[in-house]
C-alpha cells in the first residue's frame, strides 16, 4: 500500500512516498481504509527524532476512514462502519491501517470523515483537559494560551460550551482574531512584560479559575500569578521551553493546584475512549467544536504540512487526503 515513510531522522524533507506493509491482524483489531489522516505536533517530533522510533516508520497518530474487516473479539464495530480512531503506534500516514478496536470510534452520520480526522487528538485531548481534568463548569473564568492553534482553539470552545468566560492569548494579532472567532471573550497578544496584570484588569483582580498552556517555561510564572484561589494550572505541552524549578510551598499562597497532563491517560481504556470520542462527537454534530480552518492536501503534500505547523504560519488543522492523487510538477 501506498504511505508516507521515514528512513530517517530529520526536516520534512525525509517525508518520502513508498510502500508499506500491514501487520497482521489480531482478534482485537480493525482494517480500516484511511480517508484522512491528522497532522499533528507529535508527528513532527517523531520525524525529527525528538522522539525516536525504529527506523522505517509510517507516522501519524489519528485518522478516519471505513472498516473494511473486524478480528473475532471485536464487537462495537462492523465492516462499512465510518470510523475515526487516535492514538495509533503503527502510523495513519497510509492507504490502510490495522487498528487496536478500543482506538477505533464509530462517527455519527452528520460528520464529515475530514473533519472527524482533523478532531481526533486535539479534541481529546481539549474535552479531556476542560470538562475531566479542569472540570469547567457555567460562570467560571478560564485562560487558554495558544488560543488560535489546533488544540487550544478547540480548548477555548469546549470551555465557551461549558458557560466559561475565556480569555485567550496568542502570538499575533491574526491570531488573536481567530482565538475571538472561536468563542473567546476576551484575548490579546502577549503583553510586554508579562500577561499576569493583564487577567487580573479583566477579572477585577480576581484571576482565573484555570490556565491551559502547552507553552511551558516562559508562561509558567506568570500562569500562577493569573490564578484565582483555588485555581488549577493545567499544562499539557512545553513547545517554549523547559520549565523552571518549582517550590512546591509557591502553591500555598491561594491554595493553587497543578497537573501536566497527557491524553493517554483520560483514554487509556476502552470505556474511556469511547466515552470521550462520544462526547467529542456530539459537540461537532451540534456545531459547538470545529476546526477554525481545515486544510486538507495530497499525500505527497506531507511535508509542505510540516513545514507549515514547524513554522506555525498556519491556522487551524491539516489532514492529508488519501484519495487526492499526487500534485502535477
Amino acid at each position: 500500500m501506498r504511505a508516507v515513510l521515514v528512513n530517517e531522522f530529520g526536516g520534512p524533507e525525509v517525508l518520502r512516498i513508498g510502500s508499506a506493509e500491514l501487520r497482521p491482524m489480531a482478534p482485537g483489531d480493525v482494517h480500516v481504509r484511511v480517508a484522512y489522516a491528522g497532522v499533528n505536533f507529535l508527528d513532527l517530533h517523531h520525524r525529527s527524532g525528538v522522539y525516536q522510533r525504529p527506523l522505517p516508520f509510517v507516522p501519524g497518530r489519528e485518522g478516519a476512514g471505513t472498516v473494511l474487516a473486524c478480528g473475532d473479539a471485536v464487537t462495537h464495530l462492523s465492516p462499512g462502519d465510518r470510523v475515526a480512531f487516535a492514538m495509533h503506534e503503527d502510523g495513519t500516514y497510509a492507504e490502510e491501517a490495522v487498528i487496536p478496536a478500543w482506538k477505533v470510534a464509530r462517527i455519527p452520520d452528520d460528520v464529515e470523515l475530514r473533519t472527524a480526522a482533523a478532531v481526533m487528538l486535539q479534541g481529546l485531548t481539549a474535552l479531556s483537559l476542560v470538562s475531566v481534568e479542569a472540570r469547567v463548569r457555567a460562570g467560571q473564568t478560564v485562560l487558554v494560551h495558544s488560543a488560535a492553534g489546533g488544540t487550544g482553539s478547540l480548548v477555548v470552545q469546549v470551555a465557551r460550551n461549558a458557560g466559561a468566560r475565556v480569555l485567550a492569548l496568542a502570538s499575533t494579532e491574526e491570531k488573536v482574531a481567530a482565538a475571538l472567532r472561536a468563542g473567546a471573550s476576551d484575548a490579546s497578544t502577549y503583553p510586554e512584560g508579562g500577561f499576569a496584570a493583564w487577567v487580573r484588569e479583566r477579572t477585577g483582580g480576581r484571576g482565573v479559575d484555570a490556565v491551559f498552556d502547552a507553552v511551558g517555561g516562559p508562561t509558567f510564572d506568570d500562569d500562577l500569578d493569573s490564578l484565582a484561589v483555588r485555581g488549577r494550572l493545567i499544562v499539557y505541552g512545553r513547545s517554549g521551553g523547559p520549565f523552571p524549578r518549582l517550590d512546591p510551598a509557591r502553591l500555598a499562597n491561594g491554595c493553587l493546584s497543578l497537573t501536566y497532563s497527557r491524553l493517554s491517560y483520560y483514554t487509556g481504556t476502552f470505556e474511556d475512549f469511547q466515552e470521550r470520542a462520544a462526547g467529542l462527537f456530539d459537540l461537532v454534530s451540534r456545531g459547538a467544536v470545529a476546526p477554525l480552518q481545515l486544510t486538507a492536501v495530497p499525500l505527497d503534500q506531507a511535508p509542505a504540512a510540516h513545514a507549515a505547523l514547524a513554522a506555525r504560519t498556519s491556522l487551524g488543522k491539516h489532514v492529508l487526503d488519501l484519495a487526492k492523487g499526487p500534485v502535477p510538477a
